[in-house]
């Protein structure tokens, strides 16, 4: 529990206190609702008119039984707050928002039971200080929420200025300055306008997840509202009015759960689809409500008071039975383009869409920021963690990470925030986003290779610079110097035909030796024959030297790139080398031939087998030079026995 236990005394007593005082004020409560109004609507929005009571009276329900069932409802939302009050206190760090949150939700769910006490003396008071303490901490909530950070941070400054306006225009106070309204409705735009440039600014995808929660909340208290003044309009209300009350109680818990819902974070990936279902059906329905209000006023100026009430309500039912069927015809549209995907899915590409996506977060931050998981753990095909997030949990859910190909790529370990079993939520948008999780998988192993085979590429360009500065220095260096000191003997002692055949014969050895560095870079008959020449010319070679060797080339060998064929020749010109020295065979083969990317080279032997090397694996300097010649350029060698065990098999796939 975050804060630690010190806590749980002060929540209890409060928790106590609250429960106690709306237990006591219960019975005034009943007994205020139960009185019927006079005429009309009361200040007591509870009160039923006389057209509820005549309703109510037609269902077998008393007044006092109708005041039961509201104290019942009045109940369940004091309970819900408290609910929230006491989960945050217990689960979320002590901060600002949090002590302004558990203190503003049971004063809110307290209003009825303590407006039942503003008339009775000696506690009137109470209910004068609750909506006082209400109306302070809202704006203080405004500028708080969702991340305890004033925004902006001169509100922190002004924020009595709006509380001051809510406090003069509490239902408590019988004397509201003149124009309050105005100033009241200036407060709440500022309010409003503050969470709005939070959410624009400098919200990020979390805080932005949990003000739409707060939105939801509000969509439902407006939709609300709305049917309540609608149904006014029509002059419907004091019919209906038992069912807007249980309306007006069940918006306000919503408020409460949706706090909660915000504050603790629980799978705020679904709020986006929440808050479209919610704005599109309560739109429906109060759209719905004026189109009825509208042609019950249309009708009544041509027809009865009767039959034009009868007559609007079967025109909106005839309108609702056509909408329902366009929409059923228009589900998969509205789907996709109203109702939106879901909102897990939503939330990991806002996610993956940030600036600080690219630096700092990994994948395993980037699932537990989106899914809401306090415990994630990436791992390879080897079970080797790659990147981890959050305290290890030993039962934590295994998911496997398979490719299209059905090839393992890893797994995740994964572990929800509340509980030890991901929901069916969870398990949905697994089977969403897998795909994903194994190409970044497929991705961050394509890399590493990719990594390896440059620096193996560095340290083939390194070894080759190194053996060119030997080769130079070891060879050419000293035939020029000692070019050079013939030079100055001739020069010393005159011409001597003995000192001019040895400076030719150096010159002549110096010219070699370049020739030599110059084709252990690049054979010249590859410039002017191409790799299948290259390889007969070392064939024709061989074969003066008593080996028989078959070469066979396929079609589009003649057309690979430069790299690739210094690349084959060296391997080939090792392989056949090895087989001269190690095999003991007469014969050999060589194939070189193209298969769709791949460029395949094969030099097989009839001698000993892989057994007659010094390094039957290939492992040895012939056997690594071949691997490194061909890891360059992202190929493979493999050295092994020929069919059925006879001989010696090297086989170098290269890609195109």
């Amino acid at each position: 529990m975050a804060g630690g236990t010190p806590r749980l005394p002060a929540t209890a007593a409060a928790t106590i206190a609250v429960l106690g005082w709306a237990a006591w004020r219960t019975p005034a409560f009943v007994d205020a609702v139960a009185q019927p109004c006079p005429d009309g609507i009361c200040r007591r929005f509870e009160r039923p008119s006389p057209q509820a009571v005549d309703l109510l009276a037609a269902a077998g329900v008393a007044p006092a039984g109708y005041a039961v069932t509201v104290a019942v409802v009045a109940w369940a939302e004091l309970l819900v707050f408290l609910t929230v009050a006491v989960a945050l206190v217990r689960r979320v760090p002590l901060r600002r928002l949090v002590v302004v949150t558990t203190v503003l939700l049971p004063l809110t769910a307290l209003a009825p039971f303590t407006t039942a006490a503003a008339g009775s003396s000696p506690t009137w008071w109470v209910d004068l200080v609750r909506a006082a303490v209400v109306a302070v901490l809202v704006p203080v909530f405004a500028g708080l929420f969702p991340d305890d950070r004033w925004h902006p941070r001169w509100f922190r400054w002004i924020w009595p200025l709006p509380a001051l306006v809510l406090v003069t225009g509490t239902s408590v106070l019988t004397d509201v300055p003149p124009g309050h309204e105005y100033a009241e409705l200036l407060a709440w735009l500022l309010l409003a306008g503050i969470q709005v440039h939070r959410y624009r600014t400098v919200s990020d995808t979390s805080a932005r997840q949990q003000a739409k929660v707060l939105l939801l909340v509000a969509v439902l208290l407006v939709i609300n509202s709305a049917l309540v003044t609608v149904a006014g309009v029509s002059g419907v209300l004091p019919v209906v009015q038992p069912f807007a009350v249980l309306l007006d109680y069940l918006a306000f818990a919503a408020l409460g759960a949706g706090l909660g819902w915000a504050l603790l974070r629980h799978r705020l990936y679904d709020v986006d689809p929440v808050l479209r279902r919610t704005a599109l059906y309560g739109g429906a329905l109060v759209g719905l409500a004026i189109i009825y209000v509208g042609l019950v006023a249309v009708a009544g100026s041509a027809l009865s008071g009767r039959a034009a009430p009868a007559l609007a309500g079967t025109a909106v039912g005839v309108l609702a039975f056509t909408a329902g069927l366009a929409g059923y015809a228009m589900r998969g549209r509205l789907r996709r383009q109203i109702l939106g995907g879901h909102g897990l899915v939503r939330s990991l590409a806002a996610l993956a869409r940030e600036p600080q996506a690219g630096a700092g977060r990994d994948l395993a931050s980037t699932l537990a920021a989106g899914l809401q998981l306090r415990y994630v753990q990436v791992l390879d095909t080897a079970g080797v963690p790659l990147w981890s997030h959050g305290e290890p949990v030993a039962a934590a859910h295994r998911e496997s990470v398979v490719d299209a190909a059905g090839r393992d790529r890893g797994a995740l370990l994964l572990a929800p925030a509340h509980g030890d079993r991901l929901d069916r939520h969870h398990r949905r948008v697994l089977v969403e986003i897998l795909p994903f999780v194994a190409l970044v998988l497929y991705l961050r192993e394509e890399t590493v290779l990719l990594r390896r085979a440059r620096a193996a590429a560095a340290e083939v360009r390194e070894t080759e610079r190194r053996r060119l500065r030997r080769d130079l220095h070891d060879g050419v260096g000293p035939l020029l110097a000692s070019q050079l000191l013939t030079l100055d003997t001739v020069r010393v002692v005159g011409e001597r035909p003995e000192l001019l055949a040895q400076l030719e014969a150096q010159v002549r050895s110096a010219i070699g030796e370049v020739r030599r560095v110059a084709h252990d870079l690049r054979p010249p008959v590859l410039d002017h024959a191409g790799l299948p020449g290259a390889l007969r010319a070392e064939v024709d070679r061989l074969s003066t030297a008593g080996l028989t060797v078959e070469l066979r080339t396929g079609p589009g060998t003649a057309a690979l790139g430069p790299a690739m064929e210094v690349a084959l020749l060296r391997i080939a010109q090792e392989a056949l080398a090895n087989v001269v020295r190690h095999s003991g065979a007469d014969t050999a083969r060589v194939d070189l031939a193209v298969e769709k990317t791949v460029a395949v080279l094969v030099a097989a032997d009839d001698g000993r087998g892989p057994a007659a090397h010094p390094d039957p694996a290939g492992g040895g300097i012939g056997g690594s030079s071949m691997r490194e010649r061909a890891a360059e350029l992202g190929g493979t060698v493999t050295v092994g026995p020929g069919p059925g065990g006879a001989g010696t098999r090297v086989e170098a796939r290269i890609p195109l």
